[in-house]
């Protein structure tokens, strides 16, 4: 027997088969570990309506406009290389390969090694080295990291920041190496940003080291 059903109300809406006119309490109901793209989620319309779904679909029709599309973050995985050739005085780029990109590939030139700004604002930039194990070492206290920029209508590259290498723990005569630099920078679009190591760091040091990039936007 087919009929309407009405909960606090006496006129039920003769399209629904339960019409409820009130706050709904669901006291028991069984969890669902994982979230498949074919599985509804139920939203109320605008009417009060209950409706399902599909997750794909929400996925589809999602607006990810206000998504931080900046964001890079690159990590070399214990060991580290520079390209052959200096491209400002004595600093070489870090050759960062794909498989190093964790986050915000499309942002990155891997040919180049180099991030592409994508849009004009103030960035928070964080570029460290780090030695993965103890060893043996001769730097001459020369070794430094640096950020370096290349702007979209400049011909040459600048140095916007840089730090010394520094011994971070030492068992007799090994070392531990950490560098760290963080930095707040107004970029425009079109800027290319290269992590460099300069000149002065050892082959064994490098072989052992391991160089994290981060970068994202955070203000206009």
């Amino acid at each position: 027997m087919f009929g309407q059903v009405g909960i606090n109300t006496s006129e039920p809406d003769s399209l629904m088969t339960l019409d409820v006119n009130g706050k709904v309490k669901i006291r028991s109901i069984d969890e669902k570990l994982t979230l498949e793209l074919s599985d509804h989620i139920l939203l109320p319309t605008a009417d009060g309506e209950i409706k399902k779904i599909s997750v794909q679909q929400l996925l589809n029709d999602f607006n990810f406009s206000n998504l931080n599309g900046t964001v890079s973050k690159l990590v070399t995985d214990n060991t580290t290389t520079l390209v052959n050739i200096a491209i400002l005085g004595d600093w070489k780029a870090v050759n960062f390969a794909p498989s190093d990109g964790k986050i915000g590939l499309e942002n990155f030139e891997f040919n180049g090694d180099y991030y592409k700004v994508p849009e004009d604002g103030i960035y928070s930039i964080n570029y460290s080295f780090r030695s993965n194990s103890l060893t043996s070492l001769t730097f001459g206290g020369g070794g430094r990291l640096g950020i370096l920029k290349k702007a979209l209508s400049a011909t040459s590259l600048e140095l916007l920041e840089e730090e010394a290498l520094a011994l971070l723990t030492k068992s007799t005569a090994l070392f531990k190496v950490h560098s760290e630099i963080n930095t707040l920078q107004r970029l425009k679009k079109g800027d290319e940003l290269t992590g460099a190591i300069s000149s002065g760091i050892s082959a064994s040091l490098l072989s052992v080291g391991k160089v994290g990039f981060n970068i994202y936007k955070i203000s206009d």
